[in-house]
Order: C-alpha cells, then structure tokens, then sequence
C-alpha cells in the first residue's frame, strides 16, 4: 500500500514585471515575502522556497566578459529590482524557515529537461539559462533535502 505524505510548503516566485529599461523602485520582492514569512509563521509552515537571480552576487567563476556585464550593465540596468531582492535575501536568512533561495540566471519558456546543473552555496560555471520548468522540476525534486536548508542554489544548464 502506497502512503503519501502532506507537506506544508511556500514556494515564492515573486516577480516584477518589465525588465530591462522598464526597472522602477520596488518594495515587491522584500515586503511580499515579509508578508509571506509572516503568514508562514502564523500558519506553521516551515519549508519555502524563494525566487532570486543569480546576477545580484557577481559569480567569480564565469568568464570574465560575463560578469563585466553583470556588473556594468545588468545590475545597473535593474539597480532597482537587485536592491529589493538583496532585502529580500537578507529577511529570509533571518527568518526562522526552513528556507532555500534559488538564483536562476535567464530564465526561459523550455519544457523540462531534468538536465541541469546545480551548486549550493557556491557558484556554477558558464550558467546563463534555465527553464522555469527546470527550476519547478528542481524545487519539487528538493522538498525534503536536508541539504539545502538554509542555502543558496545556483541553477543552470
């Protein structure tokens, strides 16, 4: 007989709409998740994860053409959704959830792959795309992975 179980479990993907050239000041990211932290707590949920990007750190493995970029024309580009993500970032670590941030780069409209590459709490190499349906597959995959409560996970291909 097969049993299954109930998992009490946020996953946050929060997101402004825009991008480049269209980045305003935005509470969006830090106050909804704040709200979302505080729902969590008064609802017994534990388990959450949280959308990020992975540009807001500038990755000492990638190429050095990639983080010029990252840091000269990304980050200046959305200075203002990067700036509440870093908020954000900083109230979940000091949350009392069992918390996972996922920093996808680019993320694309691809069916799943299963094929991705991930680092927790450290930096992926070459990593510039993933699918949104890689990063769900990712996040149902580690529900229950010790391993990367309270940790940061690149994702990429």
């Amino acid at each position: 007989m097969e049993t299954s179980q109930v998992y009490k479990l946020l996953i946050s993907a929060i997101g402004v709409s825009g991008g480049f050239g269209a980045d305003k000041p935005t509470t969006l990211y830090s106050r909804g998740n704040a709200n979302l932290l505080q729902a969590m707590s008064k609802k017994g949920v534990k388990r959450a994860f949280f959308i990020s990007a992975s540009a807001i750190e500038i990755s000492p493995v990638l190429p050095f053409y990639v983080r010029l970029a990252e840091k000269y024309i990304v980050q200046k580009l959305l200075k203002h959704m990067y700036a509440d993500i870093r908020i954000m970032e900083e109230l979940i670590k000091e949350s009392n959830a069992d918390w996972t941030i996922i920093r996808p780069p680019q993320l694309v409209d691809k069916p799943i792959s299963g094929k991705y590459r991930v680092a927790i709490n450290a930096f992926l190499k070459n990593c510039l795309k993933i699918s949104r349906a890689d990063v769900a597959h990712y996040i149902l995959s580690n529900i229950t992975s010790k391993e990367t409560y309270h940790a940061v996970i690149e994702i990429g291909y």
